[in-house]
């Protein structure tokens, strides 16, 4: 049956069948050197209780592993001096403050003097400072560090040389760093969530210091679905969730709707350079066919009987179930796929920096598809190391597609059924419903009913390379395409490693093979069609051919680089009838049959005669042919009719001038 439909489908080769596509991020990190990057003061500070300091009174203390002298004073809102310290080197300068009772304002205003350098910032306590403070130590760390942030973000607070960087929030159990543009774990009380959650539900209004993985969409549409969406998010769970270290996130689906969901709490990595390649997944339709049999019934000779055919897209919530990225685009299959990226990726923390990463670019519709890491360091040669890291990214994505299909068509139930075992479900929706019959007298009719099957190629292609800067908190991150990577490069690293690390990248992306092992130098364009030299940058117009197992060949952006057949079941149903093999009559009724077959036989051929007669008698009336007319009046002589009254007048003689009686 499967050459029948592939011959039927021959007249139609020439169209081009309709293929569907999903776009997602993988991120692959460079093992940069820690010398490679640029060192600036970086100052932390962390807010603990302590049995020395006595309550309504707080120490300040500063220290530093650098001999750079500088003051910390510590005020209120309104510029009021609350305790200051005054660091020049040695071991760690301490003071102790006087009464806190009248300071009720819950920011602290500091004001840092490094080396005459100034650098200001805002503290949020989040509650009364006189509260907040009360038997506690306040102490700031002054370290030369690499940079956390690009200069130019102004997330994290800066001096004005660019030279000295505000941290964050250094935990004094776990050492975890919280940057300062997220509420600090002390401040970060249940009923500021509450709030922040209730502002964000009814208002609109995001706090960005207690939910920085948000973005709150403002066209209309988009922020509909946000708010829709946001309605079955439970406030408690909220509450719970982040006093357990962890995040609520948003991501948007294709088809525009948003899901929340809770994420570990991101840690500070330190710099890291990060190669955003952006994949494109595409399902090519391939051949169609019958599949598994799903009914077989017999109807007896004369049976009438009501067949009904149930599709499994019967309801919204079967429909669902039953998507699949291969063949159709709905909430739940992309939810679903993305999932089974993240378990095939397997390490928590890689999933954790994927997410933190793609938080903030949840409007672009794109999915986190894992985290990698280049397997040589930059510094020592990476040309070509990628290729253990991109394979098995591959792997664990086609891994996905092929979990993701199976499961869908592990759902996708049809069902065939006829008056003897109908059952109406409730709720169900309408199927389609025929009345057949047996119209044969001595065998059985046979029908077997088969599901169709689609059969998809699942193609990987690499369509976009991109460069970031990424410290591990989304407020961090800063993508820049190809074009621009000697300007990310020359504000980040140190000037004498600048070019060494832009060639090993250059060298990287270069590296990526498609999957028969080659590499494509055309990808990155370097040069003008003149010859003209020009910043590196990935050709939006370059492709590459994949050749179907059905022989045809497929143009697609980029270069591909991995790709899998699946099988998907489909809703179509095609059934084919035969006859029983057994005679169901005897030697007796069997003659019956046959002497009434040939009468019919004789009447069929009595009425072809006739109809022959009738076209001779027309050709005749049409050509006039007096002849032939004569000859075909003596060969059909009419029937006589005779007309009994008329007759019976001749008949009658009248008698002696009388009429008979």
């Amino acid at each position: 049956m499967a050459e029948l439909f592939a011959g039927l489908l021959e007249g139609v080769s020439e169209a081009v069948a309709e293929s569907t596509s999903l776009q997602g991020n993988h991120l692959l990190e460079l093992a940069v050197p820690d010398d490679a990057w640029r060192q600036v003061l970086c100052v932390t500070y962390r807010l603990e209780r302590r049995a020395d300091v006595p309550a309504n009174s707080f120490r300040l203390s500063a220290q530093a592993s650098t001999p750079l002298p500088f003051l910390v004073q510590v005020m209120t809102e309104d510029q009021q001096l609350i305790n200051q310290v005054d660091f020049n080197g040695g071991p760690p300068a301490a003071a102790i403050s006087g009464s806190l009772t009248s300071y009720n304002g819950q920011i602290l205003h500091i004001r840092m003097s490094l080396d005459g350098n100034p650098l200001v910032f805002h503290l949020d306590l989040g509650q009364p400072a006189s509260a907040a403070l009360s038997g506690r130590l306040l102490a700031f760390t002054l370290a030369s560090r690499p940079l956390p942030a690009t200069p130019e973000n102004e997330q994290w607070p800066r001096s004005v040389t660019r030279q000295a960087f505000v941290l964050g929030y250094e935990d004094p159990v776990t050492g975890q760093i919280t940057p300062p543009c997220r509420t600090m774990p002390p401040a970060l009380s249940s009923s500021r969530v509450r709030q922040a959650f209730l502002d964000l539900t009814n208002l609109g209004i995001r706090s960005p210091k207690v939910f920085p993985l948000l973005s709150v969409p403002t066209d209309g549409a988009a922020a509909q679905a946000f708010r829709d969406a946001l309605g079955n998010v439970d406030t408690d769970a909220v509450v719970a969730e982040m006093h357990q270290g962890r995040q609520l996130t948003a991501t948007r689906t294709g088809s525009g709707a948003y899901t929340f969901r809770f994420v570990p709490d991101a840690r500070y990595t330190g710099p890291r350079l990060l190669l955003v390649e952006t994949y494109q997944l595409t399902s090519v339709p391939l051949s169609y066919g019958p599949g598994r049999v799903i009914k077989t019934f017999t109807l007896l000779p004369g049976e009438r009987t009501t067949m009904r055919v149930s599709s499994y897209r019967r309801s919204s919530q079967s429909i669902q179930s039953t998507s699949s990225v291969l063949d159709s685009t709905s909430d739940e299959s992309e939810r679903e796929f993305e999932q089974a990226v993240t378990a095939e990726q397997g390490n928590s923390a890689e999933s954790s920096k994927s997410f933190e990463y793609n938080a903030q670019a949840s409007a672009s519709a794109k999915g986190s598809w894992g985290w990698g890491s280049a397997s040589a360091s930059v510094s020592g040669g990476i040309s070509g190391s990628n290729s253990s890291a991109r394979q098995e990214f591959a792997k664990n994505l086609t891994s996905a597609v092929g979990k993701n299909a199976a499961r869908a068509s592990a759902r996708r139930e049809v069902t065939v059924d006829t008056s003897m075992d109908m059952k109406l479900e409730e709720g169900e929706e309408s199927a389609v419903e025929r009345t057949i019959e047996n119209i044969n007298t001595s065998r059985t009719l046979n029908f077997l009913f088969r599901q169709m099957n689609q059969e998809y190629a699942a193609v990987l292609h690499l369509v976009d390379v991109r460069v970031a800067f990424f410290s591990g908190h989304s407020e961090s991150r800063e993508e820049v395409p190809l074009a621009e990577l000697d300007s990310l490069l020359d504000r980040v690293l140190n000037v004498p490693r600048t070019a060494e690390v832009r060639r090993q990248i250059l060298d990287l992306v270069g590296a990526t093979r498609d999957l028969t092992g080659n590499t494509h130098p055309g990808f990155v364009r370097t040069q003008a069609p003149d010859g003209t030299e020009l910043a590196p940058a990935v050709d939006p117009t370059y492709t590459s051919d994949y050749t179907t197992p059905d022989g045809r060949t497929i143009t697609l952006p980029g270069i591909v680089t991995a790709a899998e057949r699946h099988v998907m079941r489909t809703d179509g149903v095609t059934v084919d009838a035969f006859l029983g093999e057994g005679q169901g009559l005897d030697a007796y009724s069997t003659g019956l049959q046959e002497q009434a077959l040939r009468a019919q036989a004789a009447d069929n051929l009595l009425k072809e005669r006739e109809a022959d007669r009738l076209q001779i008698a027309l050709e005749i009336a049409r050509d006039g042919d007096q002849k032939r007319a004569e000859a075909f009046r003596t060969l059909f002589m009419p029937t006589q009719i005779v007309n009994q009254i008329d007759h019976a007048a001749v008949n009658t003689a009248p008698v002696n001038g009388k009429p008979s009686s």
